[in-house]
């Protein structure tokens, strides 16, 4: 879907969930969060790899649903995981609010679905 998005001059980006926090982790400590915000809310397409690897702690959690939160309405993001569905709330196990977010990601699917639909027709 992210190469059919670039090849109708949709900007993407690909990282792995590892690299992401990584990176979230280190622009915080940095100042330099609202940098790294704006460089992974900026393309319409963010495929997200690897998500259920490991599982999370709160820290990596709020920044993953910062990003999530910042992305949501101006984007697509494209989240691949070893993990069925229903066990998403393993990966969020340190977040207090884990067992929502799954159902968040789930109801917005009709509309990524859409955008995908749209720029592979």
């Amino acid at each position: 879907m992210a190469y059919k998005a670039v090849q109708h001059r949709y900007k993407a980006k690909f990282t792995t969930i590892s690299e992401l926090l990584h990176n979230a982790t280190k622009a915080k400590k940095e100042r330099k969060y609202d940098a790294f915000l704006k460089s992974v809310t900026n393309p319409s397409v963010l495929v997200i790899d690897e998500i259920g690897y490991f599982n999370m702690n709160k820290e990596e959690a709020n920044h993953f649903f910062q990003i999530i939160s910042k992305r949501y309405e101006r984007g697509s993001t494209i989240l691949t995981s070893n993990l069925v569905f229903s066990k998403w709330t393993q990966i969020f196990a340190a977040y207090d609010g884990a067992s929502g977010h799954p159902t968040r990601f789930k109801s917005d699917t009709k509309k990524e679905n859409i955008f995908c639909n749209a720029i592979l027709a």
